[in-house]
């Protein structure tokens, strides 16, 4: 499943505003359809699936397709035919014709006709005077398919240079592999490359390590090991000790009708038998029979649980399975994967909600990292980190050279630009593309339409050990101040999680009132949902939000595209024609 074509189709369907109005500007053209002819030289033209009322001055025949060209004027706008373009217009095909072409003033090339092919299949309008640009860059590209095609109308909406540099950032934005495999790919290659002693591939590695462990926003913990944690009395009162045991016996990790002091005898018999001394190693360096022997049972797990560090999910499977044959040899990691869901489904206690509610929220959380307070900071970081900034600090630098402030040695964009031509070959080619991979992501990130902006941001993540790429779109307003309106937007994120795989949350918000809505190929896991609704609303409440709805609906409903009615059935519900839209 293609995460980026699913998101941008549930996107689509989930808006429900009406299309823009179209907007006739000197100069644009498009090419339209005349679908009913009326008395007094009227008719009803078809563009994009809109319907427009126009006032004919030229000779037109219904069911053709003809281009036309937006002139100057004042009032009603005024349009004019380009001769021979409807020649064969009555056809299904939306050809280009060369006379057309000419008629124009356009150059003919296969770049042109691949333009103006695109033009008419989506039914879109663009400045005749960029098409020549457009299809220069085309041809120094040697590109002439509908994702090339895109990106040049991309560049020209966004008014972005068009160059052959800006055309293959924007390329490599949509290319896999993702970010944060790119940047993998490229940290593997600096450990395999015969070069690996040369200063700059070494500079170039530890850059990339930096990265990697700055941009590790979260850490995870194993529930078993916090669960464990809680039968420790100065970790715990009494109430979270008997909901931590019950929970460990249905879990399988302690056994039925075992009492805690039960349980520690037989931990710390395990972990001070010989025989098992190689695991004790492997899972505690520093332990040593006699050191555990000396210990009270109690003491002994306390030590054995604060010198653990054992990863939620697939990466901490070894350690946890050395914990494992201490506590309860008959159980294996897999064993418990997905079992705190099935807990979640069972009749509960308050005690054992409650508890099962804080290991939940326990095994993932905020990295502690100095200057770091929360996920957003942590986000605004890795923004920073990447190098997204770059550019703007540069400058501000040029214009004065004595700030500061000017810290650019920590940006990966920087590093790689400044060592990518003092690499050997083949480093160098991959440290070009992930450059490229960050210049698209930039110049995708802000578009403004009307008073409404939308930013884009392609981050690499790392959730606990689990590398990811995390998009995040933001659609809203922006404040009298300059700053985007935390109000009254919409944002949405898309991300490919361990377990859960590809996640799409549509989160909106009106008037600090939240509405959330996540898709995801797997069924509603209502238990466990309700288990983590209250912790969400207490963290948006202290944030001053309030969460109104929310809603789990599976990708595979939005796969398929819904039934639209066609251009034919629109006007066929069109009745009145009051005014005139345009002239011809």
């Amino acid at each position: 499943m293609n995460i980026k074509a699913t998101s941008q189709l549930i996107t689509n369907q989930l808006s429900q505003t009406s299309r823009s109005p179209l907007t006739f500007l000197p100069g644009h053209i498009f090419q339209g359809k005349i679908t009913k002819l009326f008395p007094n030289h009227l008719a009803s033209l078809s563009i994009n699936g809109m319907h427009l009322t126009a006032r004919l001055e030229a000779s037109l025949t219904v069911g053709g397709r003809y281009w036309f060209e937006v002139q100057e004027g004042s009032g009603v706008p005024r349009l004019k035919v380009i001769e021979n373009s409807g020649k064969q217009s009555t056809e299904l095909s939306t050809g280009v014709n060369q006379q057309m072409i000419r008629e124009l003033g356009l150059p003919q090339s296969k770049a042109m006709e691949a333009l103006l092919l695109h033009l008419s299949t989506n039914q879109m309008t663009l400045p005749k005077a960029v098409l020549k640009d457009a299809a220069q860059l085309l041809t120094s590209l040697n590109r002439y398919d509908r994702e090339a095609i895109e990106v040049v109308q991309t560049m020209i909406q966004k008014k972005l240079p068009l160059t052959k540099d800006t055309a293959n950032a924007l390329l490599s934005f949509q290319k896999e592999p993702m970010l944060h495999q790119q940047l993998q790919q490229l940290m593997h290659a600096t450990e395999q490359s015969a070069q690996r002693l040369e200063p700059t591939v070494q500079q170039l590695q530890s850059a990339l390590k930096s990265f990697f462990n700055q941009s590790q926003w979260q850490e995870s913990r194993s529930p078993v090991q916090h669960l464990l944690s809680q039968l420790i009395p100065s970790s715990s009162t009494e109430g979270e000790r008997q909901a931590a045991t019950s929970l460990l016996v249905k879990m399988g990790v302690m056994n039925p009708n075992e009492d805690v002091q039960s349980f520690l005898a037989r931990v710390h018999q395990a972990a001070t038998a010989p025989e098992n001394q190689p695991v004790v190693k492997q899972l505690l360096p520093q332990a040593t029979i006699h050191s555990l022997t000396q210990l009270e049972p109690q003491v002994a797990l306390e030590r054995m649980m604060n010198a653990l560090a054992i990863p939620a999910g697939k990466d901490g499977s070894i350690q946890l399975n050395q914990l494992l044959q201490l506590v309860q040899p008959s159980l294996k990691a897999a064993d418990l994967e997905g079992v705190l869901l099935k807990i979640s489904s069972q009749q509960l206690t308050n005690d054992e909600r409650i508890q099962l509610q804080t290991t939940l929220n326990q095994t993932v959380q905020p990295k502690q990292i100095e200057g770091m307070r929360s996920p957003l900071s942590s986000l605004q970081q890795i923004i920073s980190l990447l190098g997204y900034d770059h550019e703007s600090e540069m400058f501000k630098h040029l214009q004065n050279p004595n700030r500061s402030d000017f810290i650019h040695t920590d940006r990966l964009k920087g590093i790689l630009m400044q060592l990518q031509n003092e690499l050997p070959e083949g480093l160098k080619e991959k440290v070009g593309e992930a450059v490229q991979r960050i210049t698209g992501s930039q110049l995708m990130a802000v578009e403004q339409q009307g008073p409404l902006h939308q930013v884009l941001l392609q981050l690499p993540l790392a959730l606990g050990s689990f590398q990811t790429d995390l998009t995040v779109q933001w659609e809203g307003r922006r404040q009298s101040n300059g700053q985007l309106d935390p109000n009254h937007c919409r944002i949405l994120f898309y991300l490919e999680l361990e377990n859960l795989n590809e996640m799409i949350v549509d989160m909106q918000i009106q008037n600090r009132v939240i509405s959330i809505n996540v898709f995801n190929e797997y069924d509603k896991p209502t238990s466990l949902i309700s288990l983590l609704l209250p912790s969400l609303k207490a963290t948006l409440e202290q944030k001053d939000y309030k969460l109104n709805a929310f809603g789990w609906k599976k990708i595979t409903d939005y796969e398929q595209p819904s039934h639209k009615p066609s251009n034919e059935q629109v006007y066929n519900k069109r009745v009145d024609y009051r005014g005139v839209d345009i002239r011809i």
